[in-house]
């Protein structure tokens, strides 16, 4: 679950991952509380080693999720782009789009960006893009982005490999020691996961805690849950009900608690330092 899976298995429009990649022409985030925790250090590395990459931090401004300091900063990218300018990177290479609500509108941002670049420089190879995510959200951000290229024949072609690289928590206890030692809140993320995997595959509505309902068509390819097998299936029904108390109560900090209370309660602060893989 918290291992890193390349778009192109999960859609055959989506670009395939070569075990020998160029250093890419684009780094890519899709904001976060976790920016500035995990995903920095690591930009800061592969920009020093990628000079010639650009990098392109979206995310919202003040979205059910985004930490304090960001929403104070202005947005999730603009904070993410001040900690790059400490770490070294500078701010010439930065693009910063702060109006997104959703995954979705992140990755739409980059595919729109992606397809710039190709209309006012045709001549130029397809752009090699490496996305930096928290390793347990890299297996639905792979497969919005398969769903999103395969329905946008311009994008496919102005990508020309994407990779993704998973930063942050590679266990479960590391999860809950980034937030906090809060078991429950980790483990409504990651079961949150699951079930957005499950639902976004179909067309219907979303109730969010900061914009009411939302109608959405099928968000991720019907494929999107195919690598998890009958038995992981079991378990974590089994898990659901063993742990419902504990489950419950991470949903409601997350969901329905005052957003002041749930910033205190679940913003990361801690746990392990990024890895790049």
């Amino acid at each position: 679950w918290f291992a890193s899976v390349p778009a192109g298995r999960l859609c055959a429009a989506c670009p395939k991952r070569s075990p020998h990649l160029s250093p890419p022409d684009l780094l890519a985030v899709s904001g976060n509380w976790y920016d500035v925790l995990h995903k920095a250090p690591v930009l800061a590395r592969l920009a020093a080693a990628a000079p010639s990459a650009d990098l392109f931090l979206a995310g919202g401004r003040r979205e059910r999720l985004t930490s304090a300091e960001a929403a104070a900063e202005g947005g999730e990218p603009l904070l993410l782009g001040r900690t790059l300018a400490v770490l070294g990177v500078a701010r010439s290479r930065l693009v910063v789009w702060s109006g997104s609500r959703v995954t979705n509108h992140n990755l739409r941002a980059l595919l729109h960006y992606a397809k710039q670049r190709r209309e006012f420089e045709p001549a130029a190879p397809p752009l090699r893009v490496a996305l930096v995510e928290e390793g347990f959200l890299v297996r639905r951000e792979a497969a919005s982005l398969a769903r999103l290229l395969a329905e946008d024949d311009a994008a496919q072609r102005a990508l020309g490999t994407v990779e993704f690289r998973p930063v942050g928590a590679r266990t479960f206890s590391q999860l809950c020691q980034a937030h906090n030692g809060r078991r429950d809140v980790a483990m409504a993320l990651v079961l949150g996961e699951l079930d957005r995997l499950e639902r976004y595959r179909h067309e219907g509505n979303a109730t969010t805690a900061t914009h009411g309902q939302v109608r959405h068509g099928a968000l991720l390819p019907a494929e999107a849950l195919d690598a998890l097998g009958a038995p992981l299936r079991q378990a974590t029904r089994a898990l659901r009900e063993r742990h419902a108390a504990s489950l419950g109560e991470g949903r409601r900090i997350l969901e329905r608690a005052p957003r002041g209370e749930m910033l205190a309660l679940a913003t990361p602060r801690g746990g392990e330092r990024s890895r790049d893989t």
